[in-house]
C-alpha cells in the first residue's frame, strides 16, 4: 500500500514539475520518498527539479541516493555526469558576475551624486547583470533522412545525447527512425532498448513495458534482452504489480547464472523486498 501511495505522490510531483510548479513538485516527490525510500524515479525527478531551481548540490545528492538504491540506473549516472560538466561551465561565469556586481555598485554610488536619472538606468543594468547564469544546451538535433548505415550510426549517437540531457521526445523520434531503417543494422536492438528507457524516464510505464518486451520479440539474439527483461521487472514493481515483478526475477535467475547478472537480480530483489525465491 505504501508503494502505491508513493506512486500517486510521484505522479503528482511529476505533473507539477512539467507545469514548472517547482515547489509543489518538490513537496510531492519528498512525500513519495517518505512513503517508499527506495523509489528511484522520485529521486531522479527531484534532482531535475532542483536543477531547475539552480540547486546543483541538492540535485546531485538525490542522484547519488538513486544510485545507492540501484547502481545500474542510467538516468542518475548520466545526470551526475552532466552536472559535473555544468559546474565547470558555471565557474567562470560566477567570477565574472562578482566582478560586474562590484563595478556596477561603484558606478551606482558615483551616479547617485550626479543624477537621479542615471540611478534609474543603473538599476536596470544591475537587474540585467545579476541574472542567474545558465548553461547553454544545444538546440534539439534535427533528424536527417536515413539512407546509409553511417547516417544510422550518427543518428543513434545523437539520440543517446538527447536522452542524456533529458530531451526524451527528440530521442524517441530518432530511435524510432532507426528502427524504421529497412536494412539490418547493429544498433537496431540498442535503439529498441533505449526507446524503452526514454518512456521509462517520462513515467509512461505501459509504453515502456511494451518497448522493452519488443527487444526479446524482434531481436532474440541481442545482448540487451537481459537488461530489457530486468527493466520489465522494475516496471511491474513501479505499476504496483509486485507478484509479476517477482516472477520475472525468478525467470531471469534461471537463464542468467553469471555473477554480474545475479548481482543485478539480487539488487532488484532487495528493492522489491523479496526475501527468498519460492521453490
Amino acid at each position: 500500500m505504501s508503494h502505491q501511495v508513493a506512486i500517486k505522490y510521484y505522479n503528482a510531483g511529476l505533473q507539477y514539475a512539467k507545469n514548472r510548479n517547482l515547489d509543489d513538485a518538490i513537496e510531492f516527490l519528498k512525500k513519495a520518498i517518505n512513503r517508499d525510500p527506495n523509489h528511484v524515479n522520485s529521486y531522479n525527478v527531484l534532482g531535475k527539479v532542483y536543477i531547475q531551481k539552480g540547486d546543483i548540490r541538492s540535485a546531485r545528492s538525490c542522484w547519488h541516493k538513486a544510485l545507492d538504491i540501484d547502481p545500474t540506473d542510467a538516468v542518475a549516472s548520466q545526470c551526475l555526469s552532466a552536472t559535473r560538466t555544468r559546474r565547470l561551465q558555471i565557474q567562470p561565469y560566477t567570477l565574472m558576475l562578482i566582478t560586474i556586481i562590484i563595478m556596477l555598485a561603484t558606478a551606482l554610488i558615483i551616479n547617485f551624486l550626479l543624477s537621479r536619472h542615471k540611478i534609474n538606468n543603473l538599476q536596470s543594468e544591475i537587474a540585467e547583470a545579476t541574472k542567474q547564469p545558465t548553461v547553454n544546451i544545444p538546440e534539439a538535433v534535427s533528424i536527417p533522412k536515413l539512407e546509409t548505415k553511417s547516417q544510422v550510426t550518427e543518428t543513434y549517437n545523437n539520440a543517446l545525447t538527447e536522452y542524456r540531457i533529458g530531451r526524451y521526445d527528440s530521442a524517441i523520434r530518432m530511435f524510432q527512425q532507426i528502427l524504421e531503417y529497412p536494412p539490418s543494422h547493429l544498433f537496431k536492438d540498442n535503439a529498441q532498448y533505449w526507446l524503452g528507457e526514454c518512456y521509462y524516464s517520462k513515467g509512461k510505464y505501459d509504453q515502456a513495458l511494451i518497448e522493452f518486451q519488443r527487444v526479446r520479440k524482434f531481436f532474440p539474439k541481442s545482448d540487451k534482452i537481459f537488461y530489457a527483461d530486468l527493466k520489465s521487472a522494475y516496471l511491474y514493481y513501479e505499476k504496483g504489480q509486485v507478484e509479476l515483478a517477482r516472477q520475472k526475477l525468478l525467470q531471469l535467475s534461471k537463464y542468467r547464472s553469471d555473477q554480474e547478472s545475479q548481482r543485478l537480480i539480487e539488487l532488484a530483489k532487495l528493492k522489491f523486498r523479496i526475501q527468498k525465491d519460492s521453490k
